[in-house]
């Protein structure tokens, strides 16, 4: 966990410049790219799961910044720094970041806009330690304007002024950085890509076409195929993920010029500061080969963004480029896409307990009385009860996402933001009528006392975080509160709330299937490790759920099916061989 971002006046004790592009105007813009993409890849390769914020990891990325793999004489022009960061960190006994992927974020957008970069690429660029101290100085003072926005701490937000609210206030805050934190398992990722794409094929067929078109494909499954071996492909650079391609190569040409075209963002101001959407919508930054060069070299910026681009950011390029233009209303689309989210959901739960003869689950429309839906999903083992509402939600860009301030907190409507996720729904529908549709949609449920598991499975990695985690608990519990439901009674027992974001159900399915864990055991344990009482310790209750199942599961995060015939590895090399790769 990260508890302090590095700044300038960490490793030097001079006045700060006024104006921090001054110090690296006349670095190639080219150069600057693949600096910070070179740092924002060693913090989070494409097949790591979780960021490297080791302190090796940290002097390497300063020592890549002073090139030493290039120069081994350079390290006396930084070893200062070197020792600094040693001490910094033994000191904070870990928990400090040279730069973390939102603060390398922030620098690349910075300069993909600056006008005062004098050059956009200089062939055969000679380097001296100057330009790398530069360099390191403008890391630790952009680190530092990404961080202005938590000034208000010192004044408006505080334990002492807000009391019971800090922790929400916080929340909403912090979500704009901390949900660029959230790493989910690739090949996952791409198979429920592979399903959503098969999923809206027979509603919005043509559409998809006209997407793929825009990539000179014709089938959306090799889409995601392009997409995947561009994550993959090991370039054979340590330091960078880059892709060299024959300008005689004119099709690979025309698709990577669609993943590095600039112009779909703006730069990092006002309420927009974490948006990053010139990066979101093209990860990619392209050096076009000088006349007499027949290869054109593109720099990958940001491999999550890549393949998000198959899912998450698919949700929001698929919207812009074709659907809006056609009159299609975001709603409309969000709403398909919810529908798939359901059934997606669905097909792993039941792919999971369908053969356990000791689980009897229900979903959808077996879970309808009197024409309302009781829960999106109900597993029962014996007299163990997991309840889950499912929600892909669309949040606003802006509107949730976005509080500077106090009064940014105050104009949120904050209820909205709760039952977008299914809160409400869980309290007044599935746990409030339990005496009263339980045993209508499941009769062979036991009279003799209940354990109940609330579960919101969710779409939106932005509140997989642990003070997310803890305010929706709490939440729930001041509504039980104000429903006066009792978390106990002679009838059932109720369990804490817990988050469950798709991508973790996906790791756990492999688990859950070879009986190595069962679910209501497990949320019971999370449960357990998040309550204070029994712990002891203030910072239990922020445990994430991801963090329990790094702890508890051992498993394998890929379930077998992935690997076998018709899963998403088999078609990714089958596409490997007709293709030769991406280069």
């Amino acid at each position: 966990m990260i508890g302090r971002i590095l700044k300038y006046d960490d490793f030097f004790n001079d006045a700060k410049p006024n104006d921090r592009f001054s110090l690296i105007a006349h670095i190639p813009r080219s150069e600057l790219i693949a600096n910070f993409s070179s740092i924002n890849h060693k913090l989070k390769a494409p097949l790591a799961l979780e960021f490297n914020y080791t302190l090796e990891n940290q002097i390497n990325i300063i020592s890549t910044i002073f090139q030493i793999h290039n120069v081994k004489e350079n390290l006396k022009y930084c070893k200062v720094y070197l020792d600094r960061l040693s001490q910094i960190f033994e000191h904070s006994r870990g928990g400090i970041a040279i730069a973390t992927r939102t603060s390398c974020l922030y620098a690349l957008n910075d300069l993909l806009f600056s006008k005062q970069i004098e050059h956009e690429e200089i062939i055969g660029i000679k380097f001296y330690p100057q330009d790398f101290e530069a360099i390191f100085k403008f890391l630790l003072l952009s680190n530092e304007d990404l961080l202005n926005y938590n000034s208000v701490y010192d004044e408006e937000i505080t334990a002492d002024n807000l009391g019971s609210e800090f922790f929400e206030v916080f929340m909403f805050k912090e979500i704009p950085n901390n949900q660029y934190s959230y790493v989910q398992n690739p090949i996952n990722l791409l198979e429920r890509s592979r399903c959503l794409f098969d999923y809206i094929k027979s509603k919005y067929s043509q559409e998809l076409k006209e997407f793929t078109q825009l990539y000179q494909i014709n089938d959306a499954e090799d889409y995601i195929k392009i997409i995947a071996n561009g994550f993959f492909f090991d370039s054979g650079m340590t330091n960078i993920q880059a892709y060299r391609v024959k300008k005689t190569n004119k099709l690979h040409i025309a698709r990577m010029d669609m993943l590095s075209k600039r112009g779909g963002g703006k730069p990092n101001t006002g309420v927009k500061k974490f948006e990053f959407l010139e990066i979101k919508k093209a990860p990619l930054y392209k050096l076009e080969g000088a006349e007499g060069k027949d290869e054109d070299i593109y720099i990958l910026m940001d491999n999550t963004f890549l393949i998000e681009k198959c899912y998450d950011l698919f949700f929001w390029d698929f919207y812009f480029d074709v659907l809006k233009p056609k009159g299609i209303k975001i709603e409309d689309w969000g709403s398909e896409v919810g529908k798939f989210f359901e059934e997606y959901s669905d097909t792993i739960l039941r792919r999971i307990f369908d053969k356990q003869k000791d689980i009897n689950i229900k979903s959808t429309n077996e879970l309808v009385v009197k024409g309302v839906e009781y829960a999106d999903f109900l597993i029962r083992r014996k007299r163990q009860i997991v309840l889950i509402q499912a929600k892909r939600t669309f949040l606003p860009q802006i509107k949730y996402k976005e509080v500077y301030s106090l009064e940014d907190y105050k104009e949120i409507n904050k209820e909205e933001f709760y039952e977008r996720f299914g809160l409400n729904q869980i309290v007044d529908m599935s746990i409030a009528r339990i005496n009263e549709y339980l045993y209508e949609v499941d009769p062979n449920t036991p009279k003799s006392k209940l354990f109940i598991y609330p579960v919101l499975l969710i779409n939106e990695p932005i509140i997989s975080m642990g003070i997310t985690t803890y305010i929706f608990n709490k939440k729930f519990y001041d509504l039980m509160n104000e429903k006066r439901i009792p978390l106990e009674s002679k009838e059932y027992r109720i369990s804490r709330l817990v988050i469950l974001h798709i991508g973790e159900l996906e790791r756990l399915q492999k688990a859950l299937k070879k009986r190595s864990i069962k679910l209501d055991q497990f949320l019971a344990g999370y449960a357990s490790s998040t309550d204070i009482k029994q712990i002891r310790n203030p910072y239990a209750q922020f445990q994430t759920l991801d963090n329990y199942i790094r702890k508890k599961v051992k498993a394998g995060a890929i379930p077998d099916y992935l690997m076998q015939g018709g899963g998403i590895i088999q078609k990714l090399v089958e596409f490997g061989q007709k293709s030769a790769g991406i280069n």
